[in-house]
């Protein structure tokens, strides 16, 4: 750089007036500040006497509040005049701090920001757990801050943790805050759609998904050939699968499983009973778990798949897409993409990740099973489900969800009013 720092600190500090600009999609969790737009341009344009640029690096400290992924967008975002912060500024890195002594009991804890006096609105009901989950999920560089306040095995078991968290991170282990600055600047680590897949949840996904589909594309083959296949049998793809992921899990020993991080993929081809699912699950402390996310199916909604997120104490729920077998023809997955579809409901399914440290896998799982319709009340049919299934969780904005503009997730805590009033839903 060509300043000093004490010619940056003696740099006067311009502070704009705050201002929010949506995103075509109108989701309140993509606006932009249009502030931190105008004044990246307002000094990537400055010049030195009329020569080159005056900055050459620009830090940008996100309040604590903040999530990484809108403000990564705001470089992206071209206005109604058609520029682009991408056509001055480049984004190098998303750095995230952690505060490693702090971490794991801010995350189990289902303390809110309104809590800590950090709301941003009234209508601000995330809670620290979400932050500081989605802080370390979308960064470049993790930086464990306060390792001498840990012990080894503790500052172990926390960058495992982490790892899991976001298995492409930079992860550096450091006290007072102390990182080379060539390790966070200039790095050229930033990329938008690596970014949206770095998430440990979506790795997660992704490969029991690929191992799923070719397992059932290896059924269809069989089938195809006149051999055996449990092809379109409910349970039977269910639980083979089911064996096969533990087997290849076992036979392979990681940094996480030294340390106790455990995460694992729970998949059913049965919808999820609401009364059941809120009274055997919701309402339940789950020991150990620190982040679960995924897809769900509610027989009570039952052509609409379900976002499932829980960080910490806090479960969040709103309405994805359509289930792929309702698309017009035109547009449904075919081949391998549609491999494994049950014959009567399509791709409808649970597919949930599940991330802590010493959780009970079976306990979870046998949890997770009570909560699936019986045979009797699968017998039922969609109509049955929703004519005589009682359901008390949170309703969706299931018309905003087929518009594609997403909506607001409901969130249940021990503080939540009406059904569930006073109980803790994880």
């Amino acid at each position: 750089m060509r300043y000093t720092s004490q010619a940056l600190i003696a740099e006067k500090v311009h502070v704009a007036g705050e201002q929010l600009v949506a995103l075509s999609n109108g989701c309140i969790c993509c606006s932009i500040r249009e502030d931190l737009v105008r004044e990246i341009r307002r000094l990537a344009e400055r010049r030195e006497g009329g020569c080159g640029r005056r900055f050459d690096l620009l830090v940008v400290e996100s309040t604590g509040i903040s999530l990484p992924l809108p403000v990564a967008a705001t470089f992206d975002f071209v206005d109604e005049q058609g520029r682009s912060l991408s056509q001055v500024a480049r984004l190098d890195t998303l750095v995230t701090v952690v505060d490693s002594e702090r971490f794991v009991s801010s995350v189990l804890t289902a303390e809110s920001l309104a809590d800590r006096g950090m709301a941003v609105d009234e209508q601000d009901d995330r809670t620290v757990a979400d932050l500081l989950v989605e802080q370390v999920e979308f960064a470049d560089v993790i930086v464990m801050n306060k390792t001498d306040l840990l012990s080894q095995h503790q500052a172990a078991q926390l960058e495992a943790l982490l790892r899991k968290l976001n298995s492409s991170a930079k992860i550096l282990r450091t006290s007072r805050g102390r990182v080379a600055a060539s390790e966070v600047l200039l790095t050229r680590s930033f990329d938008l759609g690596a970014a949206q897949q770095s998430a440990g949840w979506v790795a997660l996904l992704n490969e029991f998904e690929a191992e799923r589909l070719a397992h059932a594309q290896e059924e269809q083959e069989e089938e195809e050939e006149g051999g055996p296949s449990t092809s379109g049998r409910d349970d039977g793809v269910q639980h083979r699968h089911h064996k096969h992921h533990h087997h290849l899990a076992a036979s392979r020993m990681t940094e996480a499983d030294k340390y106790g991080i455990r995460s694992f993929v729970y998949f059913a081809r049965r919808p999820f009973h609401p009364g059941r699912l809120l009274e055997r699950a919701l309402n339940r402390t789950w020991e150990g778990v620190l982040r679960t996310k995924g897809f769900f199916w509610l027989a009570t909604r039952h052509d609409v798949m379900g976002i499932w997120q829980s960080a910490g104490g806090a479960w969040q729920s709103e309405p994805g897409a359509l289930w792929s077998c309702l698309l017009p023809e035109t547009e449904k997955p075919t081949g391998q993409d549609a491999a494994g579809w049950d014959p009567v409901f399509g791709d409808r399914c649970q597919q949930l990740v599940w991330i802590g440290i010493d959780m009970d896998e079976q306990r979870l799982r046998a949890m997770l099973d009570e909560c699936l319709l019986t045979d009797e009340e699968m017998a039922l049919g969609p109509e049955g489900w929703a004519a005589q299934l009682e359901d008390p969780l949170p309703a969706w904005g299931v018309e905003e969800a087929d518009e594609d503009e997403g909506g607001e997730g409901e969130e249940w805590d021990e503080a939540d009013e009406g059904e569930g009033e006073g109980e803790e839903v994880r």
